[in-house]
């Protein structure tokens, strides 16, 4: 887990059967260090996504990517993706691709 400006970390130890429950928003940058476990490793991720924004208001924004800030030019090049695709979904709001809808059943 990672401060709002991706600068100083909190690791979260990798242990067998744990399980880490997290908010992601805006400012919830996180990442995963290097594997160095010889042999199988899993991982499950699941998302909720609420009805009502946690930030009581609507929002919008792509996924955002960020180097470690040890990677500068691989930080810089993910900070104009980042922005390239954020104007690219103010012109077409429906994105490029096709779009998954999960809807709740009659």
């Amino acid at each position: 887990m990672w401060d709002t400006a991706v600068r100083s970390p909190t690791e979260i130890p990798s242990l067998f059967n744990r399980l880490v429950i997290m908010e992601t928003n805006r400012v919830s940058w996180h990442s995963v260090n290097a594997v160095q476990h010889i042999g199988v490793r899993n991982c499950v991720s699941n998302y909720f996504f609420s009805r009502e924004s946690p930030e009581q208001h609507d929002y919008f924004h792509v996924t955002s990517f960020s180097a470690r800030p040890e990677q500068k030019l691989a930080r810089l090049l993910a900070t104009a993706d980042n922005l390239v695709r954020t104007c690219v979904r103010f012109v077409k709001r429906d994105g490029l691709a096709p779009k998954d809808i999960y809807e709740k059943a009659a």
